[in-house]
């Protein structure tokens, strides 16, 4: 005799009653395990969630780096440099030396948003000293400037003494072009022809 030979037999108040019964044992058994199931998929979201989040606490401090150099670099070329014929020539004079000459390039873009001007200049019979206080002193002037070009020669027959040729650039940023909108200006001239 099989279960449902067995189940046949039974009247249909039982049938209720045990289809009810094991109703109610599939219903206790089955919603805890539903909600486990929907803890687990929310606890996969809540990890996915976390991680994003620790992601972006840590990249942070490469944001806030990388502001820090952006704002030093907009500082720098906030200062702009002078003309460089003159500047040269004063940190020379502060250093004791004598430049024979200076040949101003033409200006050149540097890039979209820079200009780049640069000189040659020329020193004689100087000491390796006041050559190496003037390049400091270029170098650390706070303005956008750089030596490009150094070139150095011992002159013979004599101690300490040495021709220098320097190519200083300096770096102007220019301001980004804003851009009108087309639509802005059409409608300004509409506005303008119903008066």
């Amino acid at each position: 005799m099989t279960i449902w030979d067995s189940l046949a037999r039974v009247s249909e108040n039982r049938k209720a009653v045990t289809g009810a019964l094991v109703s109610t044992g599939l219903l206790l058994l089955g919603f805890p395990l539903l909600l486990q199931v929907w803890a687990w998929s929310r606890s996969a979201t809540n990890q996915e969630i976390r991680a994003s989040l620790d992601q972006v606490q840590s990249s942070r401090g490469k944001i806030a780096e990388y502001r820090s150099k952006k704002d030093a670099m907009a500082s720098r070329y906030a200062n702009k440099a002078p003309e460089l014929g003159s500047f040269l020539e004063r940190l020379a004079k502060e250093k004791k030396l004598d430049l024979t000459d200076s040949q101003p390039r033409a200006d050149v873009p540097a890039g979209g948003l820079y200009t780049e001007r640069s000189t040659v200049v020329h020193v004689k019979k100087t000491s390796l000293l006041p050559i190496a206080r003037f390049t400091e002193a270029i170098e650390s002037s706070g303005h956008p400037v750089t030596i490009n070009r150094l070139l150095l020669r011992k002159r013979a027959g004599e101690n300490d003494s040495y021709d220098l040729e320097l190519g200083i650039s300096a770096y102007d940023r220019k301001e980004p072009e804003v851009k009108k909108d087309v639509k802005d200006t059409k409608d300004s001239k509409d506005l303008k022809g119903t008066k």
